[in-house]
């Protein structure tokens, strides 16, 4: 029983890290993304001028820099979640045999 609740207790913080680090990375990527978008616009509105054409180079850069950081960001979050996704079904399992366990022993005592 008490390699059991040993073993819950290592499982849930295994799955709470994973769910942090997914959630890190998924903010990652939507804020890299909106700043992807915003840097691409103004790159092109910039651009559109003619005088600002340096400027427009520079933030369209800025914006396809961090268009790749939001790419990746996501992929690693997706995978991080299927590793999440795991971890859940473990802690699942493991509590209800906790809980089985424990009404078994009471019905024995």
């Amino acid at each position: 029983m008490a390699y059991l609740e040993r073993e819950l207790t290592t499982r849930l913080n295994i799955y709470k890290k994973y769910k942090r680090a997914r959630s890190l990375f998924f903010n990652i990527a939507t804020a890299s993304g909106t700043l992807s978008v915003a840097l691409s616009a103004g790159g092109l509105g910039t651009g559109i001028t003619g005088v600002g054409l340096p400027v427009a180079v520079s933030l369209g850069s800025l914006g396809g820099f961090f268009a790749i950081t939001s790419v990746i960001s996501g992929s690693w979050a997706k995978m991080i979640s299927k590793n999440v996704s795991k971890h859940e079904i473990t802690v699942s399992l493991c509590r209800t045999k906790l809980k089985r366990s424990k009404i078994l022993f009471q019905k024995l005592s």
